[in-house]
């Protein structure tokens, strides 16, 4: 049991925070910050009842649950937040063990509501796209990247000409994904995304020689001419291409692109291992896959992805 004066929290919060979060993404550390902010408020109302209990633990998820009336993954949020600075107290030797550990949040969705585009529905969204003109092409790579290499809207944003690395067939991005500070990711480029992008690159290096500091799939508007597509133009060319394709819906989203990445890739092990249906060993090589291409951060994430192609773990 600990008891804590408002000043000696706020003290332990900046510790934390300095000490604990340092090599965190700034995402990261507006998140927990945020989370933590409202445990600091909530604290100094309890007038020092509050001493790091699980009892204590449990009434603050009452008061995010039915006085706040916070949605279920934003509580299971918090309630990480507060898990993890009591395991930083418990490290600094403050607690004897964490008092978080067993109170969990309210359940999280199990999947994202988006959905995968069936083989047929991705050709369709392909040949609706001009294959003539730069802007076409450069649209082909860019659903090519997504849909195949399994790229992110946030990753293909951020990548520039000088990110593309080549070796004969082989080509691969250093890329800076969601809570990453630096390009410190490789993308391994599926063959299809290779046939796309080199189509336009080839169009492209016709018109002008190529800056390696322009983006990889640029803006090509006067806005942002040649710097990397913004993430606002790039959602809205995708989702503009998926209403003309009749795909749109209901959890059709630009994202639904990268879902058909990871369902591509498990035709791709099925058809290399001459298996009709994935057995327990293509899943595991399929959630090894997943995890290291997407470069997940927890294992949970991954099996979301797996989930959302119908494979349940």
């Amino acid at each position: 049991m600990l008891q804590f004066t408002n000043r000696e929290l706020d003290l332990y919060l900046e510790r934390f925070e300095r000490e604990y979060l340092a090599e965190t993404s700034p995402e990261t550390r507006g998140t927990y910050r945020r989370a933590l902010n409202t445990f600091r408020h909530w604290f100094a109302r309890q007038k020092g009842e509050f001493r790091f209990r699980e009892s204590d633990v449990e009434r603050y998820r009452q008061y995010l649950t039915q006085t706040r009336r916070l949605a279920d993954v934003s509580v299971s949020t918090y309630l990480t937040a507060l898990r993890r600075f009591c395991q930083y107290l418990v490290q600094s030797g403050l607690l004897a063990e964490n008092p978080a550990r067993r109170v969990r949040g309210n359940r999280r969705p199990s999947e994202h509501r988006r959905r995968y585009l069936e083989p047929e529905e991705l050709q369709r969204l392909l040949a609706l796209i001009p294959d003539e003109g730069l802007m076409g092409k450069r649209d082909r790579a860019l659903v090519g990247l997504m849909a195949f290499s399994g790229m992110t809207e946030i990753e293909i944003s951020r990548a520039l000409l000088a990110d593309l690395e080549r070796h004969a067939d082989l080509w691969w991005v250093r890329t800076q994904p969601k809570g990453y500070q630096e390009k410190t990711a490789v993308v391994e480029l599926h063959p299809r995304s290779v046939q796309l992008l080199a189509a336009f690159l080839e169009a492209w290096s016709r018109q002008q020689p190529l800056e390696l500091h322009w983006g990889l799939i640029p803006g090509l508007g006067p806005r942002n001419r040649f710097g990397p597509i913004n993430p606002r133009a790039l959602r809205k060319r995708v989702e503009e291409y998926l209403k003309q394709a009749d795909l749109a819906g209901p959890g059709r989203t630009p994202h639904s692109l990268v879902y058909t990445a990871v369902r591509i890739w498990l035709e791709d092990l099925l058809r290399q291992r001459g298996k009709p249906v994935p057995d327990a060993e293509v899943i595991e090589a399929l959630k090894a896959l997943v995890h290291r291409r997407m470069h997940h951060q927890t294992i949970d994430t991954t099996l979301v992805y797996l989930r959302q192609i119908g494979i349940g773990i």
